[in-house]
């Protein structure tokens, strides 16, 4: 999706408007079932809700200022969203059972706590120990290239 919003971004435009139906093809696959290999269910909604989304433009406001963070703490939420829907799906699942309502409160639930537990690891521990290794494994004087990103 990448290669083709930046080679042909008039074929990528057109999409913008359609990524909540992109978004919710991909959650509709949870409660109806299509019958499709699995590549063909979720990866041709993601793809076109990845294309459709590099179009959209948030602005300068709150919404860009927490995607921003979202995308600084990135490798955050990689690193322990397993272990929040681990925890939720333990906790919950046995006091609430599988119904559509108890699926939808553990998914909310496990996406808050990764996207908050996330952006305090990246500004507690991954911010601060990024700064301290630059400064010394970087010569004086010199900026590494991700500080000179512009924001």
């Amino acid at each position: 999706a990448y290669q083709v919003w930046h080679y042909r971004p008039q074929w990528i435009r057109p999409l913008a408007p359609f990524w909540p139906v992109f978004l919710l093809m991909l959650v509709a696959q949870n409660f109806v079932p299509t019958g499709l290999p699995r590549e063909l269910a979720y990866g041709v909604p993601s793809a076109f809700l990845l294309a459709s989304l590099l179009s959209v433009h948030p602005g300068n406001g709150l919404f860009s200022r927490f995607f921003q963070a979202m995308g600084d703490a990135s490798y955050s939420i990689y690193l322990i969203h397993p272990y929040f829907i681990q925890v939720v799906v333990k906790i919950a699942l046995p006091v609430l059972g599988l119904t559509w309502l108890s699926v939808s409160v553990m998914s909310v639930t496990a996406i808050v706590g990764t996207l908050l537990g996330s952006w305090l690891i990246f500004r507690l521990f991954e911010k601060p120990s990024n700064a301290l290794l630059r400064r010394w494994l970087l010569p004086r004087g010199k900026v590494g290239p991700v500080a000179q990103a512009p924001r």
